[in-house]
């Protein structure tokens, strides 16, 4: 060990020295102290050659350096501590130098502890730690950061965001260009040039990540809260065991909350595609349960029709051959051949059953009958079910809402021959008179329907006759507007009567005005329907002075006309006006009768059923 001056060019930094940034303000003032006070402390290094390798006191070179500017001859060398060092020994000098630093970030202390691992790949995290009193997990954290990219170190380098948001972007390592998508979660934070976007925090940085990953085309959502306009989640994802799978990522849109994507979109895809298999078929289970029901209702009729028993005059009218049902609604005829007193039976066994159900039962017979017919794995005869379907007709198609929509998107219209009657937003029933007629009966247009791209059992109500709909409402819209015209024509019959009886204002009259100013259309600034009620002033001088231009239109002007009514008249007029104010504008199949009140008062009465058609 000797100290040995060396020329400044001959002094080369420690290769394993992960520092890259020298501030100039930290060499100017350490430049300033060795020139007053010298150095006060001789770094080591050690001989390479010809040249001499630092192991640390790179900030004092650089101070050198500066100084060497001014004077040359005073400061062009350096004074070193000459040492026999081998490469561990000078990478942990660089790296406790490092740690020593108080304006050292965490992003060097993550590079120097790197470098030295990536040197002596004998030293472990578990060794580094405990040499640096830290823990295993701290250090691994710490190098997994260094696999962001370049351009996003240099965001940390720069300041823009810390060395923990840094962290949450490694989320984004596993997207398909997962550079582009953490610059963008980088730029969705809120800067002081850009007043809006997520707060420049972790928490920010974490909810500017799930923004990437729930709008990136790789990703699936898992919460039906996250599943957003672009897809529609209707498998289990518990049950198929998507929390637990390693294609499922983490993210936190708030510090409380978790969202859950998938990244591999056939697995997604194909769970999808199962659930929507097994909602169309449990549609077609509730078709067919449909279709059995008809069935067994025919089979139910033909057995009654055709099997007889004969009437004698000493004996009561037999009853029809009784019938079973079993728990799926399946009817089926009990076959008295299968009994062996069958010809004695009479029928004195049977019964309704006691739940309501209308169930017969036979205490004695019915179990051992329903086990000699095999009655679960009894298929119905083809020509019964070939009958029932017939009778169905266009019920028992069961569509796809899927298959017959013309977008995919989550306002999704039905294409055209398609009448959405009934589900989702859709109610086209309450536009017709007698909906139970569809509903119930309709067997020329009416489907039940379902969307296999939701798990919610949704029933729909779909019509593929769309003029006998069209029709329907047609005849319904006629019907309403018919009933307002009634009521129109009973409440303007009552209103003219009030205004031609009216001599004076006397108090049912005055309490009108009272009533009109208080609810009057003037207190109401709304449209009714296609047509606006009138404004006073409009309504006034067409009544009084119909035929005067609107530019001499004036309020002066309009009492005047109004001053030449006589007392009779001018208390007409102020009825008029005031019934006119509170009397309907709106849509002739919604009107409504208002004025009733203020009849009664005036002894009027007011009869709709005279109007009616």
């Amino acid at each position: 060990m000797a100290i040995e001056q060396i020329d400044l060019e001959l002094i080369h930094d420690n290769h394993y020295q992960a520092r890259l940034i020298y501030h100039r303000k930290d060499i100017d003032d350490l430049a300033h102290s060795i020139e007053t006070h010298g150095l006060l402390q001789v770094p080591p290094g050690r001989r390479i050659h010809d040249r001499v390798e630092l192991a640390f006191g790179h900030l004092r070179k650089r101070a050198f350096l500066k100084l060497a500017k001014k004077d040359p001859k005073k400061w062009g060398k350096m004074p070193i501590d000459i040492r026999e060092l081998s490469d561990e020994q000078m990478a942990m000098f660089a790296l406790e130098e490092n740690l020593k630093r108080r304006d050292i970030s965490p992003l060097e202390i993550a590079r120097a502890v790197d470098n030295y691992l990536n040197s002596f790949l004998k030293k472990t995290e578990t060794e580094v730690a405990e040499s640096l009193n830290m823990t295993k997990g701290n250090v691994s954290n710490m190098r997994r950061v260094l696999r962001l990219p370049d351009e996003v170190l240099q965001k940390i380098d720069e300041g823009r965001i810390n060395f923990t948001q840094g962290r949450e972007l490694l989320l984004l390592e596993r997207l398909g260009n997962p550079k582009e998508s953490m610059l963008s979660a980088i730029r969705g934070l809120r800067t002081p040039a850009m007043g809006y976007g997520h707060a420049n925090t972790v928490e920010g940085m974490a909810a500017s990540v799930h923004n990437q990953v729930s709008s990136h085309s790789q990703c699936r959502p898992l919460d039906k809260a996250f599943e957003g306009y672009r897809y529609d989640l209707i498998f289990d994802t518990r049950a198929a065991g998507c929390p637990e799978c390693d294609k499922m990522i983490r993210t936190h849109p708030t510090k409380s909350i978790t969202a859950h994507y998938c990244l591999d979109e056939m697995c997604w895809g194909a769970k999808q595609e199962v659930q929507r298999e097994k909602v169309s078929a449990e549609a077609k289970a509730r078709m067919e349960a449909d279709i059995l029901h008809r069935a067994a209702e025919s089979v139910k009729e033909n057995i009654t029709q055709v099997i007889k028993m004969p009437d004698t005059p000493t004996k009561p009218k037999p009853k029809p051959l009784p019938v079973v049902a079993d728990e799926a609604g399946i009817v089926e005829p009990l076959p008295c051949i299968s009994c062996a007193k069958a010809e004695k039976c009479d029928r004195a066994y049977f019964h309704v059953a006691d739940n309501g159900s209308d169930r017969l039962v036979c205490e004695e017979k019915v179990e051992a009958a329903l086990e000699e017919l095999k009655l679960p794995t009894v298929d119905i005869p083809k020509d019964i079910l070939t009958l029932a379907r017939e009778k169905a007709g266009t019920r028992s198609e069961v569509l796809d809402l899927n298959n017959i929509c013309t977008t995919d998107s989550w306002r999704r219209q039905v294409q055209s021959g398609y009448t959405l009657l009934q589900g989702g937003a859709a109610d086209e029933l309450r536009y017709m008179g007698d909906p139970e007629e569809c509903t119930e009966r309709c067997t020329h247009g009416f489907h039940f329907g379902f969307d296999s791209k939701d798990n919610k059992g949704t029933v729909f109500f779909i019509c593929t006759d769309t003029k006998c709909v069209a029709k329907k409402k047609s005849a319904w819209t006629r019907a309403k507007n018919a009933e307002g015209q009634a009521r129109k024509k009973a409440e303007v019959k009552a209103v003219k009567e009030a205004i031609a009886q009216t001599t004076t204002l006397d108090r049912p009259r005055i309490k009108l005005i009272f009533l009109a100013q208080m609810d009057g259309l003037h207190t109401q600034r709304h449209y009714y329907g296609n047509e606006r009620a009138k404004r006073p002033e409009t309504w006034l001088w067409d009544k009084v002075s119909a035929g005067t231009a609107g530019i001499d239109r004036t309020r002066k002007k309009l009492f005047k006309a109004i001053d030449k009514l006589s007392d009779e008249a001018l208390a007409q007029l102020v009825v008029e006006f005031m019934l006119y104010s509170i009397t309907d504008k709106g849509d002739l199949g919604s009107y409504e009768i208002k004025a009733t009140e203020p009849l009664e008062w005036m002894g009027i009465p007011l009869t709709v059923g005279e109007y009616c058609l």
